[in-house]
């Protein structure tokens, strides 16, 4: 078996509240001994048979252990990772695959007004235009954007992001999805400098009328639990509707995440603050597992 676990990753990264969100993208080259995450390259990276290891001390902006793997032609990893020169946690808290997205980039192909998204509201921003092999954010072309993607069971999930780092004006992580009027949408992360957010703060949809100012959905973790030859699956859904009140709300502030685990008792459904259960059970297996994410398909007036 080849151990060349080199790629793009697409990442899930789960928070101290157990909540999860879009997570870094790090590319990896294996030959190279080289790591990326969000295009910042890492300094002094050790590589040691499939583990990946950096540190915050070596001058990088986060750091890391990553377990790496690979299974029927997939590249994974599970792992623990922190931004800034915090500890890293004790339990493993990342998780990436790379693989070919399922959809070419021009399934997306659209005009995608965009909005910030702060405390629970959300305010208009500007526009993006995705035309096939092109990306134009705010008037501008994005240098060098990173489309990714892969299949999970509950359908494809693509993934478009680009860096500061290669001369655009700022980073920016999206998922697509389509909502329930057929609606091209996404929902994701952007940031100018600094820490990536471990929210969603920024989303965009087609929709030539967005929908009335009512309510922002996000659905939290839908959680999927098998083995390496498939066992048990579990779902485990958290619906949270705020009221907003802005001039214009979107439907797309959207996480699903789906984490694959291994022997987690099913919980059943259970509301927000019953989710810490759930996800502590989660991370004590999580050795065994490799997180995916998906949005979801919700409907924007809860």
């Amino acid at each position: 078996m080849s151990t060349d676990f080199s790629g793009t990753y697409m990442t899930s990264w789960q928070q101290p509240d157990q909540s999860y969100t879009v997570g870094p993208v790090i590319v990896v080259s294996e030959p190279n001994k080289t790591v990326a995450v969000d295009g910042v390259s890492i300094n002094n990276p050790v590589f040691s048979g499939m583990v990946v290891t950096w540190m915050a001390g070596s001058n990088n902006p986060s750091s890391a252990v990553l377990s790496f793997y690979q299974n029927n032609n997939i590249n994974g990893f599970t792992g623990t990772y922190v931004q800034g020169s915090g500890n890293l946690p004790s339990g493993n808290n990342l998780y990436g695959t790379s693989t070919t997205p399922s959809e070419q980039l021009s399934t997306w192909n659209a005009t995608y007004t965009t909005y910030n998204v702060s405390g629970g509201t959300s305010t208009k921003d500007s526009t993006m235009v995705v035309s096939d092999p092109s990306v134009t954010y705010n008037g501008v072309a994005i240098k060098n954007p990173v489309y990714t993607g892969e299949s999970t069971p509950n359908g494809p999930l693509e993934q478009l992001a680009w860096f500061t780092e290669d001369g655009n004006a700022d980073n920016i992580i999206i998922q697509f999805k389509k909502d329930s009027s057929g609606n091209l949408t996404f929902y994701g992360n952007k940031w100018d400098s600094g820490d990536q957010p471990t929210a969603v703060n920024f989303t965009g949809t087609n929709a030539s009328t967005p929908p009335p100012p009512t309510q922002i959905v996000v659905v939290l973790i839908n959680v999927i639990s098998q083995q390496a030859n498939a066992t048990t699956e579990v779902d485990v859904s958290v619906d949270v509707s705020v009221d907003v009140s802005v001039d214009v709300s979107v439907d797309v502030a959207v996480i699903d995440a789906a984490l694959e685990i291994g022997e987690v008792p099913a919980p059943g459904t259970q509301k927000l603050a019953d989710v810490s259960r759930d996800g502590e059970a989660a991370d004590d297996l999580a050795s065994k597992a490799r997180r995916l994410s998906r949005p979801a398909d919700c409907d924007g007036d809860g």
